[in-house]
């Protein structure tokens, strides 16, 4: 799963305070508009407000979900990358423990320093993949974090006005049945 971070939970928590004080700003309304046995407005608000929100967890789910799938498709293989890494991490030690066995000083320096020199081409071979491997992954990582929060932005900006055109309707809705209750009377 995707980790999500501060602020996509942030965002979250925003959009459920939108939907909080909406709900409270509808039951504040409701309580001062005259009383109606069949309150039919509010029943649609709370049925398009509950719709929003249920397309909105269907979006942000599929949104990531699209960016699992993608991490799949990365351009490298980083578990072949890793691989060849530690492969070569080893040989440097195995080098290195042929010379420990030495017991001769003089020898010992000797085979330390062909080995360092093979050890050297090794290292250096280790750096240039690695920092390759890196770059790409990044590149890789952050394409797929951009398209995430690019979806979730959109899922977002649909609920958002989802609910505010459900809560306008409502709104619309109580003052044509004020108008309808006060000609009434």
């Amino acid at each position: 799963m995707l980790a999500i971070n501060q602020s996509e939970t942030r965002s979250l928590q925003f959009l459920c305070l939108i939907g909080f004080f909406m709900a409270v700003g509808t039951t504040a309304l409701a309580n001062m508009a005259p009383k109606v046995d069949n309150d039919s407005c509010h029943n649609t608000y709370t049925l398009q407000a509950a719709d929003a929100s249920n397309t909105y967890t269907s979006s942000y789910t599929l949104c990531e979900q699209t960016a699992n799938d993608t991490m799949i498709e990365l351009t490298i293989d980083e578990k072949l990358e890793r691989m060849q890494i530690e492969q070569g991490a080893g040989a440097v030690c195995d080098n290195l423990a042929q010379c420990s066995a030495i017991a001769d000083d003089l020898d010992y320096m000797k085979c330390i320093r062909e080995i360092g020199n093979k050890n050297l081409d090794i290292l250096v071979e280790i750096h240039f993949n690695a920092t390759s491997a890196h770059t790409r992954l990044r590149t890789d990582y952050d394409e797929v974090h951009q398209t995430f929060l690019l979806c979730t932005l959109e899922a977002q900006q649909v609920y958002v006005n989802s609910v505010r055109l459900a809560y306008n309707e409502l709104l619309e809705c109580r003052a044509q049945m004020e108008n309808c209750s006060n000609s009434i009377f």
